[in-house]
């Protein structure tokens, strides 16, 4: 079940879990993605940073100057030192931060391959707020 909520406009920040089927090249897989929605660096706006998970594989990005309005730019890469591109395209958080869409391309091989290969990614997860 979601949980409705509203982005922290103050100096705090909201941290959700983000979880679903996404469609890598027509194949259906489950992915989770963790935000963490804040004030931007210069504080006039509004941040997500996102984490991307799929079994042992995690990268991390994120969207800078988020608006509900229109998704924003994401390139994420992966953490395990490599700093391998796994997901480059948009996501679209909105303005509830309920769900998150990504539409782009990932990495096939989730970095498990010494040569990447990208293919087109679709999701979109329905996400629940963690109380801090």
């Amino acid at each position: 079940m979601a949980t409705t909520i509203t982005p922290a406009f103050a100096g705090d920040s909201t941290w959700l879990i983000c979880k679903g089927k996404a469609d890598r090249a027509g194949t259906a897989f489950p992915l989770v993605a963790s935000l963490h929605e804040h004030r931007s660096p210069k504080g006039d706006g509004r941040d997500i940073s996102v984490t991307l998970i799929y079994g042992e594989h995690v990268a991390r990005g994120l969207i800078a100057g988020w608006s509900a309005q229109k998704p924003g730019a994401l390139t994420a890469t992966l953490v395990d030192g490599r700093k391998s591109k796994l997901f480059t395209g948009t996501a679209g958080v909105d303005d509830q931060l309920s769900e998150i869409e990504l539409a782009g391309t990932i990495d096939e091989n989730f970095g498990d391959d010494a040569k990447v290969s990208m293919v087109k990614l679709k999701a979109k997860l329905i996400c629940e707020a963690q109380e801090p």
